[in-house]
């Protein structure tokens, strides 16, 4: 019955639970659990009228949320299912339901006394996630939200959950609520860039088909430290000491940090560029730096690809997945995967460990401006700008100090913070933040630059550093049979947009004439056609919003035909123009 409502690691989870000391007694309808904690019986619905009480506190969730179409409600706490099934009777059309449980044996126990078909039946989008470890419920959050482009969530902790375990749920609630905001903002950016996205990818697939990715860099840097820069305005109190010790570390740039290296006569042994943007090309535009090795985005701006022509090695996000998934099936040649939410300092930190180093530190990683607003290092290319203090406000800093920021560089302290602490606690792998400047981020080791220069004098030199250099690339397999690729994605675009200029054609004709059952065979043909083409989702970096609005009008306008008849026709024409954009690009691409 539970079908695809359970992950393989919720799955995985039940197989393997512990039972707790738990009374069920009554009918699978109205059972009543009693758990018994440190030799005190805690009752988890009410005894007297446990659907009553549920029902209250459902009808309270749904009066303060008020939720649309298009979000979804997350109850931290399964057991008895009173709360999820009152939840359920009363969601508008188009609210899904994930159900969170922080303990795999009370939710076994769950399964086994009570019944899900109400739930199933009801025809809610659900979904049911445990683990003994809250990283995996939230990645099982994010991969429901992410499926679905759900933007609106709403986060609930079942009452009896909060005086079981008033810790650990509070902890879950904190994780879950910081895992959809996370989410919503990869979603907002994903939204305001697929289309640009889109279309870099596309004018990039002939260098992407011809290139290695970040796959063949793998473990090359096993148990060396890393250090990674960024162009926060401490990276200028380092350079000497960075140029001094240069042989002890593999050094990585980002993009930012790249002018103030090379004028102090420091080389990186990699660059990484993550944005899409074209403004990020005024990083590489006008320094000498083509022949530095790059690891780029599919999405990168297709200048700098050009630039970097025989020095890339590319990498796909774990946003815009339908391009990377797409990828992957075309050419059977895993470029590797980098995490690209909010800053490129994490892809970099990312790359690093993907690299195999055993020690990341992190330089010019500031996040925070100096008393006086300066932003940047010396001679970067935002070199000589300042904010407006009075619009800034105070943040931890390294060594218990204070440091001014902005909203947009809280975010990503909080995002980087969240990401040390899940990725690298327990790994091994030592995550430390040099210098005194700067705002402090969670999970990090701080280190100041004279106990650097102490640690670095004890280090050995890399004999024979593995650079990456343009002969190692060469030697790198790239994916077979670019041009074959590149014409079999042209028709298919070209089918999806007859498909699609067919489908509306007829939802026209139907909008206007009436249903019959010749266009309503039509369109279940051209339906079947289009959505049997295996270029279909990428298309979906242009029709993303659409899709995501038209859902929303379904449920505004359930029962109103014409209404969604003109929403459906709007969507597929979009379809179509994603489609017929595809082409051009691909036209132009093929005679480079």
């Amino acid at each position: 019955m539970l079908g695809d409502t359970i992950s393989p690691n919720t799955a995985m989870a039940l197989c393997n639970a512990q039972i707790p000391d738990i009374v069920v007694s009554g009918s699978s309808e109205t059972a009543i659990f009693t758990i018994r904690k440190d030799g005190v019986e805690i009752h988890m619905q009410s005894r007297r009228d446990p659907l009553g009480e549920a029902e209250r506190i459902a009808s309270a969730w749904l009066e303060e949320d008020k939720p649309q179409a298009a979000s979804c409600i997350v109850i931290c706490g399964a057991c008895g299912l009173y709360h999820i099934n009152a939840v359920a009777k009363s969601l508008p059309p188009g609210v899904s339901l994930f159900i969170a449980e922080a303990n795999p044996g009370i939710l076994r126990k769950t399964l086994e006394s009570c019944n899900l078909e109400a739930l199933v039946k009801s025809g809610i989008k659900f979904t049911i996630s445990t683990s003994n470890e809250l990283r995996s419920i939230a990645d099982d959050l994010r991969d429901f939200l992410a499926a679905r482009y759900i933007e609106k969530t709403y986060i609930h902790v079942q009452p009896s959950i909060k005086r079981l375990m008033p810790e650990y749920s509070a902890e879950l609630q904190k994780i879950l609520e910081k895992t959809s905001d996370i989410y919503k903002t990869d979603l907002l950016t994903s939204i305001r860039t697929s289309g640009l996205n889109f279309n870099n990818f596309l004018k990039n697939l002939n260098s992407i088909l011809r290139s290695p990715g970040i796959a063949e860099l793998k473990g090359i840097f096993k148990g060396r430290c890393g250090l990674i820069t960024g162009a926060g305005p401490s990276l200028t109190d380092s350079l000497d000491i960075i140029k001094e010790h240069r042989d002890k570390f593999i050094l990585f740039a980002c993009g930012t940090s790249l002018k103030t290296l090379l004028k102090a006569g420091i080389s990186p042994d990699l660059a990484v560029s993550t944005d899409s943007d074209p403004k990020v090309f005024k990083q590489f535009e006008t320094l000498d730096s083509g022949d530095l090795p790059l690891a780029a985005s599919i999405f990168s701006t297709p200048a700098l690809v050009e630039k970097h022509a025989e020095s890339l090695f590319f990498f796909t996000t774990h946003t815009q997945k339908t391009q990377s998934d797409w990828l992957l099936k075309a050419t059977k040649y895993n470029y590797g995967e980098l995490n690209s939410s909010g800053t490129v300092a994490i892809s970099a930190m990312d790359l690093a460990s993907y690299c195999g180093c055993s020690e990341i530190i992190l330089c010019g990683i500031d996040l925070s401006f100096t008393d006086n607003g300066t932003t940047h290092a010396t001679d970067s290319i935002y070199d000589g700008q300042k904010e407006n203090t009075s619009q800034l406000f105070h943040v931890k800093g390294k060594y218990g100090r204070q440091v001014l920021t902005n909203m947009q560089f809280a975010q990503y302290i909080e995002i980087m913070s969240d990401y040390i602490e899940t990725k690298y606690s327990g790994s091994g792998i030592r995550i430390i933040n040099m210098g005194e400047g700067g705002a402090y981020i969670g999970g990090t080791e701080e280190m100041n630059l004279e106990d650097f220069k102490a640690m670095m004098r004890a280090r050995e030199n890399i004999t024979g550093r593995p650079h990456i250099t343009r002969n190692f690339r060469d030697k790198c397999p790239r994916p077979a049979n670019p041009e074959q690729t590149l014409q079999a994605l042209d028709a298919e675009f070209l089918k999806i947009k007859k498909a699609a200029e067919s489908i509306s054609d007829a939802l026209s004709r139907t909008l206007k004439y009436g249903s019959t059952p010749t266009l309503e065979k039509r369109i279940k043909t051209d339906e079947a056609s289009l959505k049997s083409s295996p270029a279909l989702p990428l298309c979906s970096g242009i029709i993303l919003p659409a899709l995501m609005q038209m859902e929303k009008d379904i449920a505004a306008y359930s029962g109103n035909t014409t209404k969604i008849l003109e929403k459906s026709i709007n969507l597929y024409e979009h379809i179509e123009d994603a489609a017929a954009i595809a082409n051009r690009q691909l036209a132009a691409v093929r005679k480079i």
